[in-house]
């Protein structure tokens, strides 16, 4: 047996082991019944697409493809635009993946867009990164498909964009889309790292994370039937979830947040955390209805919930439940609902935690008709008389949760057992938390929907982490005032249960270069320690060469520090001299950067 072939062996075994545990359109995802074919960059579109004679191009394997065939692609880059246009059936599943654990990168820079459009039937797309798309990276206008384990970034428009039926979109990972607001010009019309448009119906979006995305974290736009659960979004310009115009949408399960990242401020503030809205389109109408938000933890934004109003004639909140929700350390307003609502009807307000940083009012509803709130916790104060907010059997306080929540860990946001938030709501939904843990079965659930005991082991949610270092860009030289959001100043994140060290900053300490000369094959290495062990670094450097890039990050702690290490490996495809800035983040949103110098000889 040839090593290539022993190679090729091991490889199909990983490949065939991992596919079992893919998920399909909502079961589970068949293997091939069909032909398997093969792509290398060293292959020729001539060929016999087997595994010893390999096609060229990524575009011209998803051609050939049949009900039941599997497309496998080898590491490497392919500067393609790719159409996947195969009709697979319920029974025979086409699926296009990576051969293995080498990095498939589809590069659509100098490339007509979007880089990849799908519009296929029963199709799974899997293990790929996306990237430098002139717009849009993956659009999805078939119908049956799973979108699953893709990278995307660099996208100059949506980072994944749907308008297609019965859609399945998770464990992505999507960050610095886009880009055609980078310089935070535009007062809309900016695309979204996740995007629901017009025709899209039946789409599920789930365990994915979306953060320094330069529009919306996830938008759904004229969308019905839309699942929104158990994502990570955070540091998304203006809004991190938004819901306009669509309907039978629920958003549950998620945990958004803000840092202190500035670059994806918006007129020096914060993101929303949720926002809806029911903007016009012709031929639309106002049709924002039948909505869910609930078992949702949303933290340090400027706004926890808000609604932005309706552009319609008629419009307003109908048929809205907002329940079992924690907002906290929001900057300004935890809840905001506007007066534009002459259709506003059926709308609950139930068994949520309001808190903010004390610098604004907790709550304001322009109108309250149509409105009903109770069984909320208002941690500390209760609304003013003239805002709306009173209800029924609402509470203030100190809500006693078990520790500080910090922005990327959802366990962070749990009730303490002596709580005076459990068992003091009402029945309005489902009868599980945000850790999928059943409620007491009586009326009274527990309100924040995040209570549980401490030999609880929840596991339904890990806590998220990104899994790809993003890449930053400076930030612009001017801020422009929004259209539609009002001024709010960012405040320091709340000082509830104080962590020893938890203002000291992280530092940027040891670098394997500073102005270093390198051929074109390297390795190096960036790291960084914070004086809180307890702390949670993330790493981002930007300015590499081409070729070169960030292949891996590790966290440890040693001598009462929490250390993280990044690794830079590859092979520079340009010589010249080049600018790095590299810059660390903690858990707090306080962060150093630094500016170095690399030659590539």
């Amino acid at each position: 047996m040839s090593i290539f072939a022993a190679i090729a062996l091991v490889i199909t075994a990983i490949y065939v082991a991992n596919i079992s545990l893919k998920k399909q359109y909502n079961d589970s995802a068949k293997a091939s019944t069909g032909t398997i074919y093969y792509v290398a960059t060293t292959g020729n579109d001539a060929n016999a697409g087997t595994l010893a004679n390999p096609f060229k191009t990524v575009g011209y394997g998803v051609r050939v493809l049949q009900p039941g065939d599997e497309l496998k692609i080898f590491g490497g880059t392919y500067n393609e635009k790719i159409i996947i246009a195969s009709q697979g059936t319920d029974i025979s599943n086409i699926n296009i993946s990576s051969a293995g654990p080498e990095k498939v990168i589809i590069d659509g820079v100098n490339k007509a867009i979007p880089t990849i459009d799908i519009t296929g039937k029963y199709i799974n797309i899997s293990n790929l990164e996306i990237k430098n798309g002139p717009h849009t990276c993956v659009k999805v206008r078939g119908t049956n498909i799973r979108v699953d384990t893709l990278i995307v970034n660099n996208c100059i428009g949506h980072g994944i964009e749907v308008l297609g039926q019965h859609v399945i979109i998770t464990n992505n990972t999507i960050y610095n889309t886009v880009r055609e607001n980078v310089d935070r010009n535009l007062s809309s019309l900016w695309g979204s790292a996740l995007k629901t448009y017009i025709g899209a119906d039946d789409v599920t979006f789930s365990n994915n994370t979306a953060y320094n995305n330069y529009g919306e974290g996830i938008a759904t736009t004229r969308g019905k039937n839309i699942v929104i659960k158990n994502n990570f979004f955070y540091d998304n310009y203006s809004v991190n979830l938004y819901i306009d115009n669509s309907y039978n949408v629920k958003a549950y399960n998620n945990l958004v947040t803000c840092t202190g990242n500035s670059e994806f401020f918006r007129n020096g503030a914060k993101a929303a955390g949720i926002a809806l809205a029911e903007e016009y389109y012709e031929n639309w109408g106002a049709q924002l209805a039948n909505i869910e938000i609930y078992n949702n933890l949303v933290g340090f934004c400027k706004y926890g919930i808000a609604d932005y109003g309706s552009d319609v004639a008629g419009g307003g909140l109908d048929n809205v439940k907002i329940y079992n929700n924690t907002f906290w350390g929001i900057n300004g307003l935890a809840i905001y609902l506007s007066a534009n609502q002459t259709k506003t009807r059926n709308t609950v307000v139930a068994n949520n935690i309001f808190h903010n940083d004390g610098s604004k009012a907790l709550c304001w509803l322009d109108n309250h008709t149509g409105v009903t709130l109770n069984n909320n916790h208002w941690v500390n104060r209760l609304p003013s008389t003239y805002d709306n907010c009173d209800g029924l059997n609402y509470q203030s306080g100190d809500v006693k949760l078990s520790t500080m929540p910090v922005y990327n860990n959802a366990h962070s946001f749990r009730l303490s057992n002596t709580s005076p938030a459990i068992d003091k709501g009402v029945s309005v939904g489902v009868t599980t938390d945000f850790f999928d843990i059943p409620r007491p079965q009586r009326l009274g659930i527990d309100i924040g929907a995040h209570e549980f005991s401490d030999n609880t082991n929840p596991t339904a949610l890990p806590t998220p982490f990104p899994t790809s270092i993003p890449t930053t860009t400076p930030a612009p030289t001017s801020t422009p005032s929004p259209s539609i959001v009002p001024t709010a100043t960012p405040s320091p994140l709340p000082t509830q249960t104080p962590i020893s060290n938890i203002n000291v900053s992280p530092q940027i300490e040891t670098i394997s270069f500073s102005t270093t000369k390198i051929n074109k094959m390297s390795h190096l290495s960036v790291s960084g320690t914070d004086a809180n062990v307890k702390d949670y670094l993330t790493m981002t450097i930007s300015g590499l060469p081409k070729g070169l890039s960030v292949t891996s990050c590790s966290r440890s702690t040693s001598s009462g520090k929490a250390i993280i290490k990044c690794n830079i490996d590859g092979k520079a495809q340009v010589i010249g001299n080049f600018n790095i800035f590299v810059e660390i983040l903690d858990n707090n949103g306080l962060k150093s950067q630094k500016n170095l110098s690399l030659i590539v000889k």
